[in-house]
């Protein structure tokens, strides 16, 4: 309530300079506007504050609105030795999205026993509309067999493929680059918004390649994971605006889904 008699105050003072000698009035009356206007000024280091707190996100946004960054090494991709492997660097590569869903592959039952020495987790990642609640909400989601399996409701279909969202997610196997790292992956859930940053490799044996990240965000089916060689992992556990994000759910064999079109595979 003061402050708002202040500013009335100095709109009141500032008209009796239309009435008073305009040299006169303004000279007698600047400094006193002067200091009440510095009053009712915040100083700049709060408002520099201010600004720079993030705001809640609001239901229907992009929590993690960025693209992947990825920067491709050509000759300057580095080879070196890895747990028994050769790892070769084909481009610098990092996304911060949000955690749809996790799969440990570390016991070697789901897979080559190969893939899950240097790959022992996956994780499915979205970013731009797919860390979308409102988006998410209609999607079904899992990961099994190295793969991670999606679908939306037929309703929204038309939806998805104006947002691209197949676009938007990937299933990412992380090789981490030491003990900290992989521990760190085990802290993770569904529903984090993470950051990972490293190199997209293939894998030889032997000089002969048997594993491959991809290189692109568009592609679907075998082949379409990317193979990350994880060397920085930051996470923010549950942040606001993460509660609506749907946990994954593998269907049972029994559950009818009438309203889910064709799953696909990425």
């Amino acid at each position: 309530m003061r402050k708002f008699l202040k500013y009335f105050l100095v709109l009141g003072l500032m008209a009796v300079c239309l009435f008073v000698p305009f040299k006169r009035g303004c000279e007698t009356l600047a400094p006193f506007i002067a200091k009440l206007s510095a009053q009712l000024s915040p100083p700049a280091s709060e408002a520099s504050s201010a600004s720079a707190s993030a705001a809640p996100a609001a239901p229907d946004s992009e929590l993690c609105p960025d693209e992947t960054s990825q920067t491709d090494l050509g000759e300057k991709g580095e080879t070196f030795s890895f747990k028994g492997y050769k790892i070769h660097q084909l481009a610098r590569f990092s996304v911060r999205g949000v955690l749809l869903s996790k799969h440990d592959y570390s016991s070697g039952a789901e897979d080559r026993a190969y893939r899950s020495v240097l790959s022992p987790c996956d994780f499915s990642i979205g970013w731009g509309p797919m860390s979308n609640p409102t988006v998410l909400k209609n999607f079904t989601y899992f990961q099994k067999d190295r793969f991670v399996y999606y679908a939306c409701s037929r309703r929204f279909s038309a939806e998805a493929d104006r947002l691209h969202t197949d676009w938007h997610i990937a299933n990412i196997h992380l090789i981490p680059a030491n003990e900290s790292i992989s521990s760190a992956l085990g802290r993770i859930n569904p529903r984090d918004i993470v950051t990972l940053s490293g190199e997209l490799v293939e894998v030889f044996q032997r000089d002969q390649r048997i594993w491959k990240s991809s290189m692109v965000n568009t592609a679907t089916g075998d082949g379409a994971c990317k193979l990350l060689f994880l060397r920085r992992v930051e996470w923010r556990e549950h942040p606001a605006g993460t509660e609506g994000i749907p946990l994954p759910h593998v269907p049972g064999p029994d559950e009818q889904q009438p309203d889910l079109k064709t799953q696909a595979t990425h």
